[in-house]
């Protein structure tokens, strides 16, 4: 038996606060804890983001960010007090880099004897710089999924890299391990989608995979082709325990495309709607599988909101992700539905690819304001780690991957610079709010467009 940390890293955000300051529980750390604690380990769950969520600090790497979670000392009177064996740590975005890297050498300047191991999106992307800046105090990288290459570590001291085809025979999420009063507290003072939270929240998933080929997106590196969903037994067993047992009052479904089959997503609405709860999709639903009884079904369930994942109006821009290729009149008609049946709705687009001009980008703003939708999120194409974008793009100068992130424009083209993108995707958030808070009208989700 070993005894294992888990650990959330700190985060940042710009220095101007023109992003969001998110603190979401880590649900792949849950998995792999439930999965480690089925096999008779001991294991912690340290959330050094969320847990020291107030503490704010210039970051001293790239001095245009604020730093902001648990510090070294917290990080040492933890480590004293569980003294683990391994220490896991997850780093799932690129803008964590540095952080997750400093949390590997803080460890080890503690006791070295502690194994060390990082996994996530951006070392299974990025696994030389992530090795290098840990300064070799990183012994092992997981690429891909976590869960069972961090068991056979603990097991047999190898972390061999297994991709789970079967869904179903992973345990349930340790969800209550985690804080989740504090991630309550955090998003009913933030408000960081539209809409607060009726108390504690579980982020989970119906499925890993994907089907999509977007060129931004790097799914594919880390949980490879195909899309994987679970038995519905297997979800409503993880929601009844979340409500009968932890009190849990919303289930979010954190997937980028859950949504590949509107018979499944059928089938988890009928299956929520017996515990009389708020549920969703916060990260985007695929607009091109929504129909007008799917939309009713899962809306009487309880999902009283949707995020649509419109993206753009202009087909050079969704040529860029194939498999979303809805046209226009599709999408009026399902954004109607949303209005008609009454859901809260959000839409997200992007801007900034290098093929766009600034025009193009405007009329993309201006689709969203003519949108019948309450919110929308304005996305700055990001070309992540993994990706094909990532090696068809040039970047500004002084990059690095840590400043990846939806609200600065990373990258350079002929047809303008990365401040006048981030400047248009400013004042079209200030135009969309404009838009929607007129005299004699009631702005729903707060005096807010949603930022990301």
């Amino acid at each position: 038996m070993k005894r294992i940390m888990l650990i959330q890293p700190p985060s940042n955000i710009m220095a101007n606060r023109m992003e969001s300051k998110p603190a979401l529980p880590p649900y792949g750390l849950a998995c792999m804890a439930g999965l480690l604690r089925q096999h008779g380990h001991e294991v912690q769950i340290y959330d050094m983001l969320t847990e020291g969520y107030d503490k704010e600090d210039y970051s001293h790497y790239y001095g245009k960010f604020i730093r902001y979670g648990d510090s070294r000392i917290d990080l040492v009177r933890r480590l004293a007090t569980f003294q683990p064996d391994i220490v896991g740590v997850s780093c799932m975005m690129s803008l964590r880099h540095f952080e997750a890297c400093d949390v590997v050498r803080w460890v080890k300047e503690y006791n070295n004897k502690i194994i060390t191991i990082m996994g996530g999106n951006h070392p299974s992307t990025m696994p030389t710089m992530v090795m290098e800046d840990c300064d070799r105090s990183l012994d092992y990288i997981v690429s891909g999924e976590g869960e069972y290459p961090m068991l056979n570590l603990a097991n047999y001291n190898t972390p061999l890299r297994t991709v789970r085809t079967d869904m179903d025979a992973m345990p349930m999420a340790a969800h209550y391990l985690l804080p989740l009063d504090k991630y309550a507290e955090i998003w009913h003072k933030t408000n960081y989608h539209f809409y607060d939270v009726p108390g504690r929240y579980i982020c989970t998933s119906t499925s890993r995979g994907c089907v999509n080929k977007c060129h931004h997106c790097p799914h594919e590196a880390v949980f490879g082709r195909g899309w994987r969903p679970r038995q519905i037994k297997q979800i409503e067993a993880e929601v009844r325990y979340a409500v009968e047992v932890l009190g849990v009052k919303e289930v979010q479904f954190h997937e980028y495309n859950g949504q590949v089959d509107p018979k499944f997503m059928g089938e988890v609405a009928a299956m929520m709607k017996q515990f009389g709860i708020r549920w969703g999709y916060p990260i985007g639903v695929w607009v091109k599988l929504l129909n007008k009884k799917l939309l009713e079904d899962m809306y009487a369930a309880g999902m009283d909101y949707i995020n649509l994942a419109i993206e753009s109006p202009a087909k050079m821009v969704l040529d860029t992700m194939p498999g979303k290729d809805v046209e226009l009149p599709y999408v009026d008609k399902i954004v109607k539905m949303c209005r008609d049946i009454g859901y809260y709705s959000n839409a997200f687009f992007m801007l900034g690819f290098p093929d766009q001009t600034l025009t193009d980008m405007k009329l993309t703003i201006d689709y969203a304001i003519g949108c019948d939708i309450d919110t929308a999120a304005f996305f700055i194409a990001q070309p992540l780690p993994g990706t094909k974008m990532w090696n068809t793009v040039d970047f500004i100068d002084g990059f690095h991957p840590m400043m990846l992130r939806y609200g600065k424009c990373n990258i350079k083209s002929k047809l303008w610079t990365a401040d006048q993108v981030e400047e248009l995707r400013h004042e079209g958030r200030k135009d969309f709010l404009k838009s929607r808070n007129q005299p004699g009208t009631t702005l729903r989700g707060g005096n807010f467009v949603q930022m990301v």
